[in-house]
């Protein structure tokens, strides 16, 4: 299973996600058994899967081109009730528009049209501990705004601020709560990374972020003295990661990369269908991006880490599809 959820913020659709994969004849969950469960179709469509991913696979293979919305419904509604005729699992999909913001969901055997502010796909205990976390609680602190990255404190991330301020606290919200879903060890069908891919103003694209997240060794390791002070080190336990989608969507590569150990984690769809994950090892932080383009053959967007006086320097270049959903200066 899986957990996606949309939330609807004015004219903007935030669409988060997990990355893991559940496997009942597998006892032993690894790093490779996670794929993208958003896949950017064209300009014009989103698709969204949860549960049995053979039949997401074999539905994603049948789209070509820019299908209209008959096809591509007709595709999604013939693999959803094949699936539910399989013992191993239904597969529900969302057929999401990026010109109109309109969300079909697949589920149940029919194809419906939601007009809710929030619509999902996958686990229900999942999307009620999802609830839980994204309910406020208190009056939450706001952020600061450098350089047009916002890093909300108490939160995990240091993302791109998006251009309406009360759409990008709600996607810092979203990511929150699907992290904290994937850290409940009560709920295992979902886990892996949170993934957001933002909406709006009839673009669609995949949000990079650095995390700011760090792991208390246990037992307890001192530090060295060259600890550094954003990324840790890998010796004390410190946990940080990045997310750097491709700047055009329609390629769904994204890459995972943990600096600490030098491994990277690209997802892309190698076949046509599901977006799933290939590592690559021993690469450091300065060749990276490099190497992306050279496995995919298409341009990244990354937040741009510089070591400073004092602290660090963080900014980015806005890629051209990106730019209309980007807090400027």
């Amino acid at each position: 299973m899986t957990l996606v959820v949309v939330k609807r913020v004015q004219d903007f659709l935030l669409i988060v996600s997990d990355t893991k994969l559940t496997d009942p004849t597998r006892c032993k969950w690894t790093p490779l058994d996670q794929s993208l469960k958003v896949v950017n179709i064209d300009s014009n469509w989103v698709v969204a899967f949860a549960g049995n991913t053979y039949f997401a696979d074999v539905a994603l293979k049948q789209f070509s081109g820019s299908p209209a919305f008959h096809t591509a419904s007709e595709i999604l509604l013939s693999a959803h009730k094949e699936s539910r005729r399989n013992p191993d699992g239904e597969t529900d999909f969302l057929l999401i528009s990026v010109r109109t913001a309109a969300i079909h969901v697949f589920k149940g055997g029919i194809c419906n049209r939601s007009t809710c502010n929030t619509t999902w796909i996958g686990d229900g205990l999942a999307f009620d501990r999802f609830q839980r976390s994204f309910v406020p609680t208190g009056n939450p602190k706001k952020g600061d705004v450098s350089n047009i990255v916002r890093f909300e404190r108490g939160t995990r991330a240091i993302r791109p601020a998006i251009v309406n301020d009360a759409v990008h606290q709600i996607c810092t919200r979203t990511s929150c709560a699907m992290a904290d879903v994937i850290q409940d060890s009560s709920i295992p069908s979902v886990g892996g990374f949170p993934i957001t891919l933002v909406i709006g103003h009839e673009r669609a694209q995949l949000w990079p972020e650095l995390s700011a997240l760090f792991a208390k060794p246990n037992p307890d390791i001192s530090p060295s003295a060259e600890r550094d002070i954003l990324f840790g080190e890998a010796r004390t336990g410190d946990y940080n990661f990045e997310v750097i989608p491709a700047q055009i969507p329609s390629h769904n590569a994204l890459a995972i990369y943990f600096r600490n150990a030098n491994y990277c984690l690209l997802f892309r769809r190698w076949d046509g269908g599901i977006s799933f994950a290939r590592p690559i090892r021993e690469v450091t932080s300065e060749k990276i991006e490099q190497r992306l383009a050279r496995e995919c053959n298409c341009a990244f967007w990354r937040i741009n880490v510089r070591k400073e006086t004092g602290g660090y320097g963080i900014g980015f270049d806005i890629p051209e599809n990106a730019a209309p959903l980007v807090q400027k200066n």
